[in-house]
């Protein structure tokens, strides 16, 4: 898409402009711009006074302030265990705004922040070497019902 002309050359077109000398049509093609352009420049500043670049944002405005943010980075560092639906909880207890799952989960991520015990996770598996032989049950008392034998 192309860039919008700047507002050094949008300054200039009407300073030329407005001391009278030469009409629209005239001046767009003197300064290289499209005749449609210098008219809806020029309605634009008749209506609100303005010919400087607008600002586009695409969606609505963020409901996660600089302050909420810095509140659930708080109770990450506080909490690092602590799951997405516990921290959605909190903020819609404590701040009063509801994000889903999903959103909580991409802001975290966004800002670097983990959101799960690694700690657990490595012991929640046994490791290789006390795990029993395949078919064997009872070799090791953590992984086996107690009873010897042969599974079938």
């Amino acid at each position: 898409m192309p860039q919008p002309y700047s507002n050094d050359l949008r300054r200039k077109f009407f300073e030329v402009y407005d001391r009278g000398e030469v009409s629209l049509k005239e001046l767009a093609t003197r300064f290289g711009v499209s005749e449609s352009w210098a008219k809806k420049l020029s309605a634009r500043r008749s209506q609100s006074g303005q010919i400087e670049i607008r600002t586009w944002r695409h969606g609505p405005k963020s409901r996660v302030t600089g302050a909420i943010r810095e509140w659930m980075q708080e109770q990450m560092r506080g909490q690092p265990d602590l799951t997405l639906l516990e921290l959605q909880q909190r903020l819609e207890q404590v701040q009063q705004l509801h994000l889903s799952l999903g959103w909580i989960w991409i802001l975290l991520r966004r800002w670097g922040l983990r959101h799960k015990k690694n700690a657990s996770r490595a012991g929640a598996r046994p490791g290789r070497d006390s795990v029993a032989s395949p078919g064997v049950v009872g070799a090791n008392s953590r992984t086996g019902s107690g009873m010897s034998g042969v599974c079938g």
